[in-house]
């Protein structure tokens, strides 16, 4: 091993948390954790068994009057989603910018943060498409199959038909996550050295993977390690919320049938109240994992350029040495 794992982990939560700015950028960076709450009348069926005709109509009649509905979630979520890749293609080098150089006990300002995220925005751009185009190509496949088995229900497919169609997109949808958890991996370095090294994405997708051969047992143990640090502190911000959400919680389930002022204030303290911990939690946790990932690239970069000895007190490395 060549990580100073402890090490990595100790400056990850104490550079996070002594430049709370740092959770800014985390919102963006991959630390969001938010939380709905939803919810629907209950209706009464007679005894005996079913109409599973008339159920089957009723369920295609819901379907074709949201249909339209649908259609504009997923238009607001398609424009959210690219607001958010914009965001994030600054946020993200800006991040691990300034956790290089924080660590390297440099003075670093938000400003300062944001403005070399913003200089790096066009290769960690290009670099995010590359990874996005991975990523429709790999889950266009389930996606088809779900919405031609959607499709043909609605032309009056069968339950059991459908629900054959359903389970051969589930199988297929594990596959993709599966392959995508293998292309995850293999480019867990490149947006670090694209911004380390200030280099392109291509060149960063090359470099990221030499990195990645060179240290693979490094970069299993960290990334098992961050992970139960992230999913650690996940629960805890899990229950953070419910505690503090707890008034709303109540009020809602005592009222909901009724649907009265008191169920309206409810949901608005777990949205306002719950959702402010969510965002600050889950933009914490993503501050700390954005760090303690550039520090350990960081690190396996002056490892494998000048040994193992030089590794834990390295500054941050602009470009390899002559």
């Amino acid at each position: 091993m060549t990580l100073d794992l402890g090490r990595l982990i100790s400056r990850a939560f104490s550079i996070s948390w002594r430049h709370k700015w740092l959770w800014l950028l985390g919102v963006f960076s991959g630390g969001f954790a938010g939380s709905s709450v939803s919810y629907s009348r209950g209706q009464s069926f007679s005894s005996g068994s079913p109409d599973l005709g008339a159920v089957e109509a009723q369920v295609r009649a819901a379907m074709h009057q949201w249909l339209g509905l649908a259609l504009a979630l997923v238009a607001v979520a398609l424009v959210l989603g690219v607001v958010t890749l914009l965001f994030n293609c600054v946020a993200v080098p800006a991040s691990i910018w300034a956790g290089v150089h924080i660590d390297a006990g440099e003075t670093v300002t938000l400003g300062d943060a944001w403005r070399e995220g913003r200089r790096r925005f066009a290769p960690y751009f290009r670099l995010s498409l590359i990874r996005l185009a991975i990523a429709v190509a790999l889950g266009i496949w389930p996606l088809l199959m779900l919405l031609s088995a959607l499709g043909q229900f609605l032309n009056g497919t069968s339950v059991a038909d459908l629900f054959g169609l359903l389970l051969g997109a589930g199988l297929l949808f594990l596959l993709v996550l599966f392959i995508q958890f293998v292309v995850n991996v293999l480019l867990v370095w490149s947006g670090r050295v694209l911004v380390l090294m200030d280099l392109g994405a291509l060149d960063s997708i090359a470099q990221g993977w030499r990195v990645l051969s060179r240290g693979l047992l490094d970069t299993i143990v960290f990334g098992l390690i961050m992970w139960l640090v992230a999913a650690g502190l996940g629960i805890a911000l899990g229950v953070a919320f419910l505690a503090v959400s707890a008034p709303g919680l109540i009020a809602f389930f005592a009222t909901y049938q009724d649907f009265s002022a008191v169920t309206i204030a409810g949901i608005g303290w777990i949205v306002l109240v719950g959702g402010a911990v969510g965002i600050l939690g889950g933009a914490w946790i993503g501050s700390i994992v954005q760090v303690g990932y550039a520090l350990a690239c960081r690190d396996l970069l002056f490892a494998q350029w000048r040994g193992p000895a030089a590794a834990p007190a390295s500054p941050q490395p602009v470009a390899p040495p002559a």
